[in-house]
This record gives structure tokens, C-alpha cells and sequence, in this order.
């Protein structure tokens, strides 16, 4: 039993150092697109400016709508790239073709989606410094940045799923997805002067945010746990969606 546990161990293990490389590989490559540049930097910026011209906000929900926008846009927009970009450049089958499983090759996706989205994120918390904001808990906002870009790095896979070879049709249709996502979510305002948004998994984001810079929760004294626990779910859900989307659309990928 110990042997059989000891290749489990060792397979997984493999297949994390194969993901690893593959994050690498996309990182080096993807980042400059013109696609993950567009929606990953300036369209978080300008979204920021068209929401927060012209009105008065509290400083903190300024940061944690400015995060909650960064992250969404940023941790997804890798993702949907790299797999129709590379079904184009006729490398995909090569990666495939190699001792991988699909689950692997996702997550390198995944991974290259979060640095990206963490990286971001850099610019808002040094905007919270220069607006003199004081971070109450600095566990809770790393952990909170984690999550979040873990989590719609996940939902980016499911948006690089329709079996194209056109990254602009994937784009158009991320689009589609996240405008809507982004207005039903509480950015730049109190959850509670919106209730009807805890619909959006960017809700419990923009809590976590807020009590990093505040100490209170929206969902009182559970708060915490709620957050975390809804992001999870809404993670697993996106994780299990888009592995069993990608595995009935990879065959048509390759087709004509």
C-alpha cells in the first residue's frame, strides 16, 4: 500500500512540475499578446476611471472595487488565449502529443493566469499606501488575492473552451461574460447599499477586501468563512466546468 501511495505521490508531483513548465512557457509568451494586454491592463483602467469619474467614494471601496475589476479581467485573460492561439500555431497537438494529461495543461493556464492577476493587483495596494489607507489585516487581503485569482483563473479555462482557433472569437465572447459579471457586482460601494449583488462571486471578493481595510464583514461575524467558503465553491464549480467543457471540445479543435 505504501509503494502504490508512494507513485500516487510521485505522479502528481510530475504532473505539478509539467503545469509548472508549462505556466512558464505561457508567461514568456502570452504576456505581451495584444489580446491579454488590451483586457488584462488598459481595459481595468478604463473601466476604473468610467466607473469613479465624478463621484465620491470612500478611499477603501475605491481599492477593493479597483482589485475586485483588476482581478476579474486580469486573472481571465490569460486563459482563454493560450488555447486557441496555440490550436492556430499548430503547437497544441505537439504539447499533447507529449506524456501530459489535459488537466495538466489546464492548470498551467491556471497558474500563468494568477501570477499575472497577482502581479496586477501590485498597483491598487500601493495606491491604498498613498491614500493612506491602513491595512488591518495584511493575512486576510493575501490570502483574499490568492483566492480570488485562483478562483477566475479557473473561469478564464471555461472561457478558452468554444473549440476555435480564432483568439478574438474567444475574446468577444469572454467579453460577452464578464461586462455583465462586472455590473452586478458591488464595485466602488458598500455591499449593503446593493444586497441583490452577493448573486456575483466578486461580491464575496470585494468583502474580503473590505474587511482587510476595515475589520467588518457584510455577513457579521461569519464573514470570513462565508467569503472564503462561497469563492471555494465557486471555484470548484468553474474548475469541474471547464475540464469536462475542454475534454469534449478538444477533438473538434483539431478537425479540418
Amino acid at each position: 500500500m505504501d509503494n502504490i501511495s508512494d507513485m500516487k505521490k510521485g505522479l502528481i508531483l510530475n504532473q505539478l512540475r509539467k503545469s509548472l513548465a508549462l505556466a512558464r512557457k505561457n508567461i514568456q509568451i502570452y504576456y505581451n499578446k495584444g489580446p491579454v494586454v488590451i483586457f488584462g491592463l488598459f481595459l481595468p483602467l478604463l473601466l476604473f476611471l468610467a466607473f469613479s469619474m465624478n463621484r465620491v467614494i470612500e478611499p477603501m471601496y475605491v481599492i477593493s472595487g479597483l482589485l475586485a475589476m483588476i482581478i476579474l479581467l486580469t486573472a481571465s485573460s490569460v486563459g482563454p488565449i493560450v488555447m486557441p492561439w496555440e490550436t492556430m500555431q499548430k503547437t497544441l497537438e505537439r504539447v499533447l502529443a507529449s506524456p501530459i494529461k489535459l488537466t495538466t495543461l489546464l492548470f498551467g493556464d491556471i497558474w500563468a493566469s494568477m501570477f499575472f492577476g497577482s502581479l496586477i493587483s501590485i498597483f491598487p495596494i500601493a495606491i491604498s499606501i498613498f491614500l493612506g489607507l491602513t491595512l488591518i489585516s495584511p493575512i486576510v487581503l493575501i490570502f483574499a488575492l490568492i483566492s480570488g485569482c485562483f478562483c477566475f483563473a479557473c473561469f478564464g479555462i471555461i472561457l478558452s473552451s468554444p473549440p476555435t482557433d480564432m483568439p478574438s472569437n474567444v475574446m468577444v465572447l469572454s467579453t460577452f461574460i464578464k461586462f455583465p459579471l462586472l455590473f452586478i457586482s458591488p464595485l466602488f460601494m458598500p455591499i449593503e447599499s446593493a444586497p441583490w449583488t452577493v448573486i456575483s462571486p466578486l461580491a464575496y471578493f470585494v468583502d474580503l477586501i473590505n474587511f482587510a481595510y476595515s475589520g467588518k464583514s457584510y455577513f457579521g461575524p461569519w464573514g470570513l468563512l462565508i467569503d472564503f467558503g462561497i469563492i471555494i465553491l465557486w471555484t470548484l464549480i468553474f474548475l469541474a466546468v471547464g475540464i469536462s467543457v475542454h475534454k469534449k471540445t478538444l477533438q473538434k479543435r483539431f478537425r479540418g
